[in-house]
């Protein structure tokens, strides 16, 4: 603690005799013993803490994203990963390979083509990052495919309508776009449901079942449950 200096101004007063102090007996007593120890105990303890607190400094990922030999077919071109580990898209190579989903992970060099993805359209990622829902456009399904390959997997076939936009939730739904709505069906595969009235985009189910913020005629708007209609949030926003 800062302490401030203080001026003082001498005082006359009597003469003070004093007395010397008798001399400081050599050797260790109990009381400096205990000193001692309880000194080097906090210092142990506070080079412990040292080692093992939390490191609070922001990690940062730098990553080149070279896509030349590609076209992507959506916008914006690129889906990132939650955690920022990971790169998708879905793009024709030139001279080679039709539209089709190309991943990287942060740590390779370039984009890899999934094989059996062909007309794969509108990736997202998985709330883990370790897996993508796309639209198969020739067959109007949604499909989803691991990261690290396989055979893509079936989570919806098409049931009347086109799905558009699919949005893996952290409710472990996959919400998209039809023109009655936006439809959520479970991760697993099922029968889809009718989540929204209302023609949005871009819908993200809130954590802890809090609602369904979306994009809707050049708003934000949040769906709270049990709610009878939607709530603007932002007057003026999308995405």
């Amino acid at each position: 603690n800062y302490l401030p200096r203080v001026r003082t101004a001498p005082i006359a007063t009597a003469p003070v005799q004093v007395s010397a102090a008798p001399a400081p007996r050599r050797g260790w007593g109990p009381g400096a013993v205990a000193a001692s120890a309880a000194v080097a105990l906090v210092s142990v303890l506070v080079a412990l803490w040292a080692l093992t607190r939390p490191d609070l400094t922001p990690r940062v990922q730098r990553a080149t994203l070279a896509v030349g030999h590609l076209v992507p077919r959506i916008q914006p071109p690129i889906q990132v990963s939650g955690d920022g580990s990971a790169f998708a898209l879905a793009a024709l190579e030139v001279g080679g390979r039709p539209t089709m989903l190309w991943v990287r992970r942060a740590e390779e060099p370039s984009f890899r083509p999934l094989p059996g993805t062909e007309n794969a359209r509108d990736p997202d990622f998985s709330p883990d990052g370790q897996w993508i829902v796309y639209r198969d456009e020739r067959a109007q399904s949604l499909r989803k495919v691991s990261l690290s390959g396989g055979a893509p997997l079936t989570v919806m076939q098409r049931s009347g309508f086109n799905p558009f936009y699919p949005v893996w939730g952290v409710d472990r739904n996959i919400y998209f776009l039809t023109p009655d709505g936006v439809f959520r069906v479970p991760e697993t595969g099922g029968i889809p449901e009718q989540a929204l009235t209302q023609r949005a985009q871009h819908p993200r189910p809130l954590p802890e079942g809090r609602g369904i913020l979306f994009s809707y005629q050049g708003s934000i708007a949040i769906q709270e449950p049990g709610a009878e209609s939607h709530r603007i949030l932002v007057q003026e926003g999308v995405d």
